[in-house]
């Protein structure tokens, strides 16, 4: 498991061992409310001393193991945090809004330096899958306008009924909403 090091590195905590490459399984315990819970992250790399056995990870091993500490509690880890937030569109000073806390708190959730409480997690679950679902469905009637309006400009010969029909296969814009968009852009001109 520990292959050593050509130089060798004093240990910057005890100043008596040497730090030692360590490459494996890493474990520890992850506290989940009043439970623990054994938590595993795999293929890591790390320094650890030889003397007081304190170990030193560097940047990529540090977020696997936040990665799986977010997973065994099941909160969001800050990469998906930020993922939901561009998906909506917003800055950071926005989605703090939008959720009703201090543009502080937001930042240092979507950094790492701060945990969202389990509670905060399920309101950003549900909020933004809401709004997400909500732009989703916004998109859709766009696309199915913007498909309406080519058809129109096309200028095809079947039937204004049927075009709708082919234009309204998405399962979020509702057949009435398709068909008044529809009967506005198919108006004939001899009324």
């Amino acid at each position: 498991m520990g292959n050593g090091r050509k130089n060798s590195i004093s240990c910057p905590i005890c100043d008596k061992g040497t730090l030692v490459s360590k490459q494996g399984e890493f474990v520890t315990e992850v506290k989940c409310g009043a439970e623990k819970k054994e938590l595993r992250v795999g293929n890591i790399s790390w320094d650890e001393c030889d003397a007081c056995g304190e170990k030193i990870f560097d940047h990529n091993a540090m977020r696997q193991i936040n990665d799986a500490r977010y997973d065994a509690v099941g909160l969001l880890t800050p990469s998906e945090l930020k993922e939901v937030r561009k998906k909506l569109g917003y800055t950071q000073e926005q989605m703090a809004a939008f959720l009703s806390i201090g543009n502080k708190t937001y930042c240092r959730w979507e950094n790492g330096t701060s945990i969202q409480t389990k509670s905060m997690d399920t309101l950003i679950r549900c909020a933004t899958r809401d709004r997400l679902n909500e732009l989703q469905r916004k998109e859709r009637v766009k696309q199915a306008v913007d498909y309406l309006a080519r058809l129109r400009e096309k200028r095809l010969h079947e039937s204004e009924e049927s075009q709708m029909k082919f234009a309204a296969h998405s399962k979020d814009a509702s057949s009435s909403e398709i068909t008044k968009l529809g009967q506005k852009l198919f108006e004939r001109k001899d009324k």
